[in-house]
């Protein structure tokens, strides 16, 4: 379906969101717990800095619904 990170940032696949019969409503109800998970997990810790530095990003996979 896409990708949802922080601050907004949205990668969607349109025709997949729509094949699947994702609303907007349900989209941006994912994206709030993406949020707010985030904001958890990181406490009141800042963001590391990753300027010069490597990321190691890893997808799973498929995560089943429900969202």
């Amino acid at each position: 379906m896409g990708a949802i990170g922080e601050d907004g940032v949205l990668v969607i696949n349109r025709a997949v969101v729509q094949r699947a019969g994702v609303n907007a409503e349900e989209l941006a109800a994912v994206q709030a717990r993406v949020e707010a998970r985030a904001a958890r997990y990181r406490a009141a810790r800042p963001r590391e800095p990753l300027a010069g530095r490597v990321a190691v990003i890893v997808d799973d996979g498929i995560r089943a619904a429900p969202w």
